[in-house]
């Protein structure tokens, strides 16, 4: 029980916490594109924003917005924002919002307090609706940092987890198998797994109508790419690339050793997405130093689902998530004067 609820406060303080350039790059990508994009000017709309993502022709917002958890913005005009995402314990309603899963007219969204996933259809969320639509699943696994939908048929989960790197779960939301590994020495041992859990929590992606899920660190430089048999409940690693990897400093807490970042820790990736052909990962690479803003990068590393370098795209902002839609490239951008705006690049990409 006492690591469970250790756990827990691990998971929400890391989903409340912000999540450039380093000074060199073991990667070698094929071609570096410099971008200038264009802002919305939306910043007065946004409120404390955490995370961004699209559904169908809408950019949503993980945000805190007065009584509010979520935010809606159509992408033709701009102009149309939409809050929901209702504060509270009650039925349909928010306490601590997590990680997103978009489709063409629903917002998925993962409570880690409630520990269920919460569905909202965009439909009555424009018309004004604030609350969730549906509950699709509750869960009785602990840990869940990242959660992408796999084939309409299951989820991937990475975060805390004592059994594994990543966690299947069915379309209830019950632990169906284990599987992966951490990119680690083999002479690391001994090392407290819900340690290992927080020094190599990941963000995740899943491939559009494909097998394969994609992670990214963020107090490392690594991505790893599993392909998934779900017949036999297995996973494959297709890659792995490690520029970096988590130092695991600890400190005790109530005699419980727990990881602890310092000035010594590395940030490395801060938000993933993907579609059928790249891999998009927003890149730091700074030291956690405050005047640095680590939290923050001008960096998107473009991979093909095969692990393979492809762009490296430099952004006129710094930003700390991004989201794809079509051949736009979306970026919630931080600034010391106006706080948090989106800034929308066009891609080119072969």
């Amino acid at each position: 029980m006492k690591y469970k609820k250790s756990i827990l406060l691990l998971v929400y303080l890391c989903l409340f916490i912000g999540c450039s350039l380093s000074d060199s790059h073991k990667l070698k990508f094929a071609e570096t594109i410099d971008l200038v994009g264009e802002n919305w000017n939306v910043n007065e709309n946004l409120g404390k924003v955490f995370d961004i993502d699209v559904v169908g022709d809408f950019v949503a917002l993980r945000n805190d917005w007065g009584e509010t958890k979520l935010t809606l913005i159509d992408i033709p005009s701009r102009k149309q924002i939409y809050n929901f995402g209702k504060r509270g314990d009650g039925p349909g309603e928010l306490i601590n919002p997590g990680p997103m899963i978009s489709r063409s007219n629903h917002l998925d969204v993962f409570d880690g307090s409630k520990m269920a996933l919460l569905s909202y259809d965009v439909e009555r969320v424009i018309t004004g609706d604030s609350l969730a639509t549906q509950t699709l699943f509750k869960t009785r696994l602990p840990g869940i940092i990242s959660l992408v939908d796999l084939q309409d048929s299951n989820y991937v989960a990475s975060g805390v987890f004592q059994d594994g790197r990543l966690c299947l779960l069915d379309k209830k939301g019950v632990a169906c198998a284990y599987a992966g590994k951490y990119p680690m020495s083999d002479s690391v041992v001994n090392v407290p797994f819900h340690v290992l859990g927080i020094a190599y929590q990941s963000l995740m992606c899943a491939q559009p109508e494909g097998k394969r899920t994609a992670l990214v660190t963020r107090y490392g430089g690594i991505l790893q790419i599993y392909e998934w048999n779900l017949l036999k409940k297995t996973a494959e690693e297709v890659c792995c690339i490690d520029e970096f990897s988590p130092i695991l400093t600890t400190r005790d807490v109530n005699g419980t050793p727990n990881f602890r970042p310092d000035s010594e820790t590395r940030w490395g990736y801060l938000s993933v997405e993907a579609t059928d052909k790249y891999i998009f990962a927003l890149y730091s690479g700074r030291l956690q130093k405050e005047e640095n803003a680590f939290h923050l990068g001008n960096e998107v590393h473009v991979f093909d689902w095969n692990g393979k370098s492809c762009y490296l795209l430099r952004l006129d902002c710094e930003g700390s998530a991004l989201a794809v839609k079509d051949n736009k490239l979306l970026i919630l951008a931080e600034y010391n004067n106006k706080g948090n705006d989106i800034v929308e690049y066009h891609l080119s990409l072969k």
